[in-house]
């Protein structure tokens, strides 16, 4: 894992005036001195390591208004600080904030070796911190301010310069996370047209994540430009000791939506201060169960429904068809796997009542999804299990005339723990107990899934089965 280490230095602008000024003096102005952290000296060649790493830190150049200041570099009770300069009261800019080592060459400068630096506006790593150069501060008669400039320590094969502004001294460790992924696919066909290289059952996952510290958005990185193949994604991420800070990473992952393709949210790794990818560094996650590595995050297959969809309940007991509870009509958008229509579904709470011939807009559940779907206040884990297996084990589609009820009811009392009388559900019911112990959705297996519409929780869910493939 590369690691950068950066440095805070802090400016202490200690800002006063004489009671008794000088006939000459027609401006106040402040002593402004600037102490960085302390740090190991150390020095000798070694390739391909920072610079921070190999020399001392002699004197801090810096550019403030345009003015180059040359400020050496002592120790006082433990704590670097420069040579204290004075400044006029008011708005000042720092245009250049670099630590420099003499390379043994007092008198000479143009020998000089940069060991930290500022990051300026537009640099590779300015979405990592919350500010770059220019940078400015305001020295105030009769006031002491402290202005913080942070520096990275330079390497010439790796160096992008950046700059936070804090109010403590710390040091800040550049980590990086990496991420790998994989997709399973039952349907091959529903990545017709994508950039991923080769579309088979367990394929690499081209995907982005979203980097948040302390809730603020840093960035965004993907591994698109080199297809998810060959290579983890790694993401920079500046952890400051001494300072709790909290990072979340929102990994999103290119997949079918609606007629096309866009990153879709699925997860968030969240942690304090420095994160744990396992053994070998990087962390591993799937979405469906095709493969799991021993470390591997779960997560749930993908299918391609949208958010939401307006639907009205047009049927009572036993319609046309007599193979449901009601018939619903769908106004669904275009695109995806849950198109317009009108279908037979089950209710899934026999408690909560819904009127009919009144448009709904509800939210879509996939019973692949176990985590989303068991958010509702009537399911959990288990009942989606349930319900799942069910779909998947019995033709509930084509039990024939009359046989809806054997299905409701089943429904009912794996949802609201209706008690059974008739043999033959009871006999159902005892087969879906059985068969969901240990059972693992798998869109690699399973041929159909269950969509939960769920308007809100007074009013009826309702349910009803999707092939996974067309």
């Amino acid at each position: 894992m590369k690691q950068f280490m950066t440095l805070l230095l802090v400016a202490t602008i200690l800002a006063f005036t004489s009671c008794n000024k000088e006939a000459n003096t027609s401006q106040e102005q402040g002593d402004i001195s600037f102490s960085p952290t302390d740090m190991t000296e150390k020095s000798g060649e070694k390739d391909g390591e920072p610079n921070c790493e190999l020399y001392s830190a002699d004197y801090l150049f810096i550019v403030i208004d345009g003015v180059e200041y040359n400020l050496p570099i002592t120790t006082i009770a433990g704590m670097m600080t420069t040579q204290t300069i004075k400044l006029d009261v008011g708005v000042h800019t720092i245009s250049e904030f670099i630590v420099m080592n003499e390379n043994e060459t007092p008198s000479i400068d143009d020998d000089d070796i940069i060991i930290y630096a500022a990051v300026h506006e537009g640099a590779e790593f300015a979405t990592l911190v919350g500010e770059t150069i220019d940078a400015t501060f305001t020295v105030e008669a009769f006031t002491k301010l402290e202005r913080n400039i942070e520096v990275i320590c330079y390497h010439e094969a790796d160096y992008d310069a950046f700059g936070f502004e804090f109010y403590a001294v710390s040091v800040t460790n550049i980590y990086e996370y990496c991420l790998f992924g994989d997709v399973c696919v039952p349907c091959l066909e529903d990545y017709d047209g994508s950039i991923y290289p080769n579309v088979q059952p367990d394929m690499v996952a081209i995907f982005s994540v979203d980097v948040y510290r302390n809730d603020i958005f840093v960035a965004t990185y993907s591994n698109e430009a080199w297809l998810g193949e060959g290579a983890p994604l790694c993401v920079p991420y500046a952890d400051r000791e001494g300072v709790l800070d909290q990072f979340k990473f929102d990994v999103s992952v290119l997949l079918p939506v609606a007629d096309g393709f866009d990153y879709v949210y699925q997860y968030s790794y969240a942690f304090d201060d420095m994160a744990d990818a396992g053994e070998d560094g990087i962390a591993e996650f799937v979405l469906g169960n095709c493969y799991a590595g021993d470390d591997a995050l779960v997560l749930p297959y993908h299918t391609n429904l949208p958010s939401t969809v307006a639907f009205s309940l047009d049927g009572t007991y036993a319609p046309s068809n007599s193979m449901h509870y009601f018939d619903m009509t769908i106004d669904a958008p275009e695109g995806y796997d849950l198109t317009d229509g009108t279908y037979g579904v089950f209710c899934a709470e026999q408690t909560v009542y819904i009127n009919l011939n009144q448009v709904y807009v509800a939210d879509v559940y996939s019973s692949l999804d176990i985590p989303n779907a068991a958010t509702m206040t009537s399911f959990d884990a288990t009942k989606m299990q349930k319900l799942h297996w069910l779909v998947n084990n019995v033709d509930i589609e084509n039990l024939g005339s009359g046989q809806w009820i054997t299905i409701q009811n089943v429904i009912w009392s794996i949802t609201d723990g209706l008690s059974l009388t008739v043999q033959s559900q009871i006999d159902l019911a005892a087969d879906v107990t059985a068969g969901y112990s240990n059972y693992s959705p798998f869109a690699g297996e399973d041929t159909k899934y269950l969509v939960v519409f769920h308007h809100s929780d007074n009013v009826q869910l309702q349910v009803k089965s999707l092939p996974i493939c067309e």
